[in-house]
């Protein structure tokens, strides 16, 4: 835009890379007026063109002229660049594209350069800046104009962000084609950058934005949506925006028609328009709207029910929940569900489903419902209502979730009007068709305002509480089989100490020297991780007991590898058996239910991450050597030796029961806080765990385990119904609770080490890897399990063979004979 201060025009710059806009003052003789040929040669400064950016040579720049009829930029005829001066109260565009013949373009000379390069060197933007600092009456007197300005929020690595903004005087050409750099109008804005997770509840952004996420499956028009929204906002009518020949985006977008394919704005990493059943948003991005003095910030997140799987999208969830956690304050949660669904499809009721479970209860009030797609129903919600009310009341009887949905809560949107500006400005017309875009221009434009006027109205969302069940459900699912390990190995280190205790009581007439109580043997699990994860079998076929040294018991031994190396990575903790183990090879990636190298059930395989060694060490007896501040070796009894051991029983009997009142802690506030309800994790898993554990029962394992197994879900159902009980009275687990919990963690992995490492493992995180270990099978002492005392001498598994090659193992044969290696897992 130019803005005429006596014998100056303000010129804002588009840079050719797309991505900023210089405010500059160009001052002229008034006897001597500028024609629009020359500003717009002379405007361009070479110092833009530099080496390194892929597009064409040769720069074209052309010009648009606000037109006071229609409040608007239009073209300006070339014809006019030569005659029509430069004069007091002209407002100019200047724009400027790569090589493509813009109605009213003209090459810049000396613009192009062998390499097509065209980028900005930075010096440039503080060059100007000090015009801007002279222009502000200027800038205040735009601000009084009508316009809605639209920032879009990216991550800078300098600790700001940048804002692009466009609105009806800042916006993107209708020229843009695929691979060319779009030409924009931008402003810099410095503003702090929103922090990567993990997000803490001080870090997170509070700037009394209204906060709007959109929520929906793939392919529903969430991008679209945007875009249109941007448009509703920034003309009041249709024919203002037809006449504007200026169609706002903020996404990138592509349209067919009669096999011709429309771009809208260049493909850019986070948007994916040629790939077909794929989300277009590829990772959530907020897009800042400032309306009067209101300012909105759309949360745009990628879909469910992408079409590269579950796993992709329990990702894109992750995301989500980690984006909404950025900010303090969520005031509408906006479920997008097309009007013309006659339906629950398999993919919708899945993604509510997930939706709802990993929204807390508290969100219940700020959830509103968008129908997209709705002139295809005459603009009414249709047979979709009836389906989504039927949903909701499933919520409420089974969490008493209420949801309201009423007229207030319901908004119809058809974005046929957005496309048609599209096909327009890329010079297709649709004929006869016009009246019928006007009504969904108009349906669609008050559903935009009433629902910006509704989400201002609502009492917003904290976001700490659905960060807490974020972590709750995080480490709820992690947790479980580390706790049932950590568990296991307590109950060792318990037995062996009651047995010790047996023992001293009958020999304490014996006379042994009380200093060789000085120290205890206990055992500990040693974790291996492998460098590739694999898949093997447990059931009673493949299985083995082997006697494990140092102990009175047989341990299991998977000696059957199935697939060593798999790189499944859809194995997603929750659930026991887990059917996501299907999509590996040897189960002919998700077409067989049945093993190709051992013939077993996949229900009967596990995906593990590690080996877990059981191992003796000498530890001091920190209880005796506190009696020894107060007595002399000498006075010490046995007395004190078997008062010492106790106290070791009693510290183990206080760990192993903080890991059952954590674990049904954490599933009580899911339980408690979630919209909606999977399966008990917990309870999955050990029942699971005692169908193994009967496995081993059939291969010569005693039923000691499974016993003890079904002991523990016993006591864990217990807890988890007390808790429940109390609920119901009024004590619930609160988001405090579940802080004071991980603190209570952190206690506990300082005195059993294979927690903190084994969350490292299911969380991603580095863990370094045993020198001995060089990947499953490579020699004979990875393949080692069970437990020993460390005598540094390795156990020799019973067969042990060489490494499979990586053609043979990954494509197993029915007639192949697999090779065996040993190890122990419970990791699934």
């Amino acid at each position: 835009m130019i803005s005429v201060q006596k014998h100056a025009i303000l010129i804002q710059i588009p840079l050719p890379n797309g991505h900023e806009t210089i405010d500059q003052e160009y001052e002229f003789d008034p006897k001597a007026p500028p024609t629009v040929q020359q500003l717009l040669i002379s405007v361009f400064d070479p110092k833009w063109i530099i080496e390194g950016f892929s597009a064409p040579g040769e720069i074209y720049g052309y010009v648009k002229e606000y037109n006071e009829k229609y409040e608007a930029f239009v073209d300006l005829d070339k014809n006019l660049y030569e005659v029509n001066e430069a004069r007091d109260g002209n407002k100019f565009q200047f724009w400027y594209t790569v090589n493509k013949q813009h109605s009213n373009a003209v090459l810049i000379p000396g613009a192009a350069t062998p390499e097509g390069g065209l980028t900005v060197e930075p010096e440039v933007c503080d060059a100007f800046w000090h015009s801007v600092k002279r222009l502000q009456d200027y800038k205040k007197r735009r601000q009084r104009q009508p316009h809605a300005t639209v920032r879009r929020t990216e991550e800078s690595s300098d600790g700001f962000s940048l804002s692009q903004g466009r609105g009806i005087y800042r916006s993107q050409s209708h020229d843009t084609q695929p691979n060319e750099a779009p030409p924009h109008v931008c402003v810099f804005e410095p503003q702090v950058s929103h922090r990567k997770s993990p997000v803490s509840v001080d870090s997170r952004v509070d700037d009394g934005a209204i906060n709007i996420v959109l929520l929906g499956e793939t392919g529903v028009g969430k991008s679209t949506l945007i875009n249109g929204i941007v448009n509703y906002l920034a003309y009041p009518t249709l024919q203002k925006a037809e006449a504007s020949h200026n169609v706002l985006h903020l996404i990138p977008a592509s349209f067919r028609i009669d096999k011709q394919s429309i771009f809208i704005g260049s493909e850019e990493e986070n948007e994916k328009l040629s790939e077909v059943g794929q989300s277009t948003t590829q990772k959530p991005k907020a897009y800042e709207l400032t309306v009067g003095e209101d300012k909105f910030r759309l949360i745009d997140v990628p879909g469910v029910g992408d079409s590269r799987g579950v796993e992709q999208d329990r990702r894109h969830f992750d995301s989500i929940v980690e984006e909404i956690n950025k900010y303090a304050k969520i005031h509408a949660f906006c479920l997008l569900l097309p009007s013309n669904g006659s339906k629950m499809t398999v993919t919708m009721k899945y993604c509510l489903n997930e939706l709802f479970a990993n929204l807390h209860k508290d969100a219940a009030k700020n959830i509103l419902f968008c129908f997209t797609k709705a002139r295809a129903t005459f603009y009414k919600t249709a047979e979709m209502l009836p389906i989504i009310e039927d949903m909701l009341q499933s919520l409420k009887r089974e969490q008493g979730v209420e949801i309201e949905l009423n007229r207030s809560r319901i908004f119809s949107f058809d974005n046929e009007s957005f496309m048609y500006l599209c096909f327009l400005d890329n010079g297709v017309h649709i004929e006869g068709a016009r009246s019928d875009f006007e009504k969904s221009w108009n349906v669609s434009s008050e559903s935009a305002k009433r629902l910006f006027d509704t989400a201002k109205t609502l009492k917003p969302h904290d976001t700490s509480a659905m960060a807490a069940l974020s972590e709750a459900r995080r480490l709820i699912l992690n947790m479980v089989p580390i706790s049932a390990e950590t568990s296991k190995k307590i109950r060792m280190n318990k037995r062996a100490l009651e047995a010790e205790i047996q023992n001293l009581k009958f020999s304490r007439s014996r006379g042994r020297n009380v200093d060789e109580y000085l120290t205890i043997t206990e055992y500990y699990v040693e974790i291996e991780p492998l460098r590739m994860p694999s898949t093997v079998c447990a059931s009673k076929e493949c299985l083995e007991m082997v006697s494990v040294a140092g102990m009175n018991h047989r341990q299991p031994l998977y000696s059957q590898v199935c697939h060593e190396g798999c790189k499944l990575d859809n194995i997603y903790p929750g659930t026991y058996p887990n059917p996501a183990i299907r999509h590996c090879r040897v189960f002919d990636n998700g077409k067989g239910n049945f093993c190709l190298s051992c013939g077993c059930s996949w229900r009967n395989h596990v995906h593990v991450k590690y080996k877990q060694i059981y191992r003796q060490r000498q530890v001091k007896n920190s209880a005796l050597l506190e009696v020894l501040k107060r007595k002399s070796i000498h006075e010490m009894t046995m007395e004190d030796v078997i008062a010492s051991y106790e106290s070791q029983l009693r510290d183990l009997e206080r760990d192993e029961e903080a890991i059952k009142k954590m674990c049904a802690k954490f599933s009580t506030f899911l339980r408690n806080n979630s919209m909606k309800i999977k399966s008990d994790v917990y309870a999955e898993y050990l029942r699971h765990a005692v169908e193994m554990a009967e496995e081993e029962m059939l291969v010569g394992g005693s039923g000691e385990k499974a016993a003890e197994y079904e002991k523990y879900l016993r006591d864990y159902e217990n807890e988890v119904e007390l808790l429940q009980s109390a609920a119901s009275c009024g004590e619930v687990v609160t988001i405090e609770d579940i802080f004071e919990l991980k603190q209570e963690l952190a206690e506990l992995m300082k005195r059993h080490e294979e927690i903190e490492t084994l969350l490292n493992i299911a969380e991603g995180k580095h863990v370094q890897f045993s020198s001995a270990t060089k990947g499953i099978g490579s020699d004979a002492t990875t393949g080692y399990t069970g437990s020993q005392t460390n005598t540094g001498r390795p156990y020799m598994p019973r067969r042990s063979l060489p490494f499979i090659p990586s053609e043979t193992r990954c494509v197993p044969k029915q007639n192949y004979s697999p090779r065996t290696y040993s190890y122990q897992t419970s990791h699934y």
